[in-house]
């Protein structure tokens, strides 16, 4: 009986020594002691130093962006050409015969699209037409107005002056046959008081006298009238044609002017079916994302439909989102340095050029939400390779400090809203809170709760892996 208790009593004290072995390191007891010891040994650190200069600045994505982005839309337009059978119009849209592949890197004046253009060339067909018929019309117009004309100086200077001196002519003939046919009755009148002559004689000469005195004021009177009346009615009559004429030209000018303008019109629609680029740059079709694709061969485009973006690839910047945090350090003309996603072990130098005095909202933000404010970093050189729309990591210069005591940023954390570090000292491993600064992406500035050469543990998480 004694023996089988004992047996018991060993199979206890076994059983609570493998308990001991298994649970003892969880407990806080042996915990304080291994964090004492194995901590120091076995966590990496690093040192509180003190550098010359600090170069602070602040880290955000961006992505590239061209500053010079063209816009290429369809240019056609609704047009209408009237004709004797029957107006022919185009209602501004197209379908499109060739077009450059998307991505494509293309000079200033490369062609990029190709339209049908047939029924635009229908316009210009109806329309020469018609300005052939104007210029008939003018050239017209033009004869018409020199006739007038020529008849206006021909009346002026011929038939005027040759009325003028039939009418002087006239008047100084009878005047003078007047002054003969006096002297003959003066000579008769004396001839009869002789006996010479008879009294029917005299009478015969007073009688001819008389007519000749008549036709002489009928010729003078008709003189009169021809100055007074015929002459300004004649020449008015000529200037009016004159005038008529001139006007009409005028008309066929204007009116020839418009269907030339109207067929330049047309013919620059011809010319607007072949799309080339504005300027160098990179093509990018003008498709809607999550939309079915819009630009292809065949497909139909309508008036003012966006076709092309062409970025231009030799003026380049990168728009970045900044913290509404850290706004206020970021200032125009700072230094920044740009790395791309997409351009491994190459980075680009710039400055910020512009930085945006309201946050950027969308649809769906509220007023709690954290605000960001657009800037943009002006490139001095443009990488190889670089494309609009490439991610970008901006690091903008804000500061240099001089004399900075610094960490490394991974050795700080955050907890409950406050940066903490943890020192390594005699005692053990010391939680710490601190005041930080300025910094980079290899330092930051230690303001408060440290001192120069103290030990510092660079992964604050092997600290929480190392307790437990």
């Amino acid at each position: 009986m004694q023996r089988g208790w004992r047996r018991s009593q060993i199979a206890f004290l076994a059983f609570g020594v493998v308990l001991i072995a298994l649970f003892a390191p969880a407990s806080p007891y042996f915990r304080s002691d291994r964090r004492k010891a194995k901590s120091r040994e076995t966590v990496r650190s690093v040192p509180v130093r003190r550098i010359d200069w600090l170069t602070a600045t602040i880290t955000a994505a961006g992505r590239a962006a061209s500053m010079n982005n063209s816009e290429i839309r369809c240019k056609l337009e609704r047009l209408t050409s009237p004709g004797g059978g029957g107006s022919v119009s185009s209602n501004g849209s197209s379908t499109i015969l060739s077009v450059i592949p998307d991505g494509s890197v293309v000079k200033k004046g490369d062609l990029l699209c190709e339209l049908d253009s047939a029924e635009y060339q229908e316009l210009v067909r109806r329309q020469t037409i018609g300005v052939q018929k104007a210029m008939a019309e003018h050239r017209e117009a033009q004869l018409n107005l020199e006739i007038a004309e020529i008849s206006l100086q021909s009346y002026l200077e011929g038939s005027v002056r040759q009325a003028e001196q039939e009418f002087e002519g006239q008047v100084a003939l009878n005047t003078s046959g007047l002054a003969r046919q006096e002297d003959r009755l003066a000579w008769a009148q004396r001839m009869l008081t002789k006996g010479y002559v008879s009294l029917s004689q005299v009478s015969g000469e007073e009688e001819t006298l008389l007519r000749l005195k008549f036709a002489l004021d009928q010729i003078r009177m008709s003189y009169q009238n021809y100055q007074r009346y015929s002459l300004p009615r004649d020449k008015r009559s000529l200037q009016s044609q004159v005038d008529g004429a001139r006007v009409n030209l005028s008309y066929q000018t204007l009116r020839l002017k418009l269907e030339r303008d109207r067929l330049a019109l047309f013919e620059d629609q011809v010319n607007r079916c072949t799309i080339r680029a504005p300027n160098d740059g990179f093509v990018i079709y003008a498709d809607e994302p999550g939309q079915p694709q819009r630009i292809w061969e065949g497909a139909s485009i309508r008036q003012r439909q966006r076709m092309f973006y062409l970025p231009d690839l030799d003026r380049m910047e990168v728009q970045t989102m900044v913290h509404e945090t850290v706004i206020d350090r970021v200032d125009v003309g700072m230094a920044a340095r740009v790395r791309f996603e997409a351009l491994p072990g190459r980075s680009a130098e710039g400055r910020v050029t512009s930085v945006a005095r309201l946050p950027l909202l969308d649809q769906n933000s509220s007023a709690g939400d954290v605000k960001y404010y657009l800037a943009v970093v002006r490139l001095d050189q443009i990488p190889s390779g670089l494309r609009p729309g490439m991610s970008a990591e901006i690091e903008i210069v804000t500061s240099r400090l001089p004399e900075a005591l610094v960490l490394p940023p991974v050795a700080i954390t955050v907890e409950n809203g406050k940066e903490v570090c943890y020192v390594i000292g005699a005692k053990g491993i010391e939680r710490r809170e601190i005041k930080v600064g300025q910094r980079n992406s290899d330092y930051t500035q230690v303001l408060d709760g440290l001192e120069e050469g103290e030990k510092i543990v660079l992964e604050p998480s092997e600290v929480a892996v190392t307790t437990l």
